[in-house]
């Protein structure tokens, strides 16, 4: 998708950053905007994972996907690294999924009326230049903090999930189920595994 018919997650969480000041505000403005479908999102790759007949937990990969403003209710973005993440809801028979390198159309966009900066001529003086606009880093979805307390947090979680279940889910599943890296998880379950062998 080229520049002229899309932008990134990000370069939209940017653009709105530059006319919006309270980047919580336009983090809702987005979500509402694609919640009620009023802005089309595609993803690159978008990963769910199922449960086969066995009872064995697979990913299913597709390239390309539109995102359905349906992932977006319950979806958790990730501004800066341009991809959204759900958890499962099995009360809602939605697996957990994750869109990676997600595009907006740029027409949608630029119905919000946000202004990009603009570049003066060639000739101009460089007093009319504008300030260069200083890329924006979002707050990020996953709950930050001391890497042992996301870590106790994500073990805590996977406790409750149950080994069972745990055995047959990838890094990436994992990732998506408990809202923290990768790392994250897999020293999450290495604690959680040398508990239980220590009890």
């Amino acid at each position: 998708m080229t520049s002229l018919i899309g932008m990134t997650l990000r370069e939209a969480f940017e653009l709105g950053a530059r006319n919006i000041e309270d980047l919580d505000q336009v983090a809702e403005v987005l979500l509402s905007a694609l919640r009620r479908d009023e802005v089309t999102a595609t993803a690159n790759e978008y990963c769910e994972e199922h449960i086969d007949e066995n009872g064995a937990h697979c990913l299913q990969r597709k390239a390309e996907a539109r995102l359905e403003p349906r992932f977006w209710d319950l979806a958790k973005p990730n501004w800066l690294y341009n991809q959204a993440r759900r958890p499962a809801f099995p009360g809602e028979n939605l697996p957990a999924a994750i869109a990676t390198g997600i595009w907006l159309r740029r027409r949608d966009i630029e119905a919000f009326g946000w202004t990009t900066v603009s570049v003066p001529e060639a000739g101009q003086p460089e007093s009319a230049r504008p300030n260069e606009a200083k890329p924006v880093r979002p707050s990020n979805p996953r709950r930050r903090g001391p890497p042992a307390i996301v870590r106790n947090r994500v073990k805590d979680a996977m406790r409750d999930y149950g080994l069972g279940k745990l055995a047959g889910l990838t890094e990436e599943a994992m990732a998506a189920q408990f809202g923290a890296s990768r790392t994250t998880c897999r020293d999450a379950l290495a604690d959680l595994k040398s508990e239980i062998v220590t009890d």
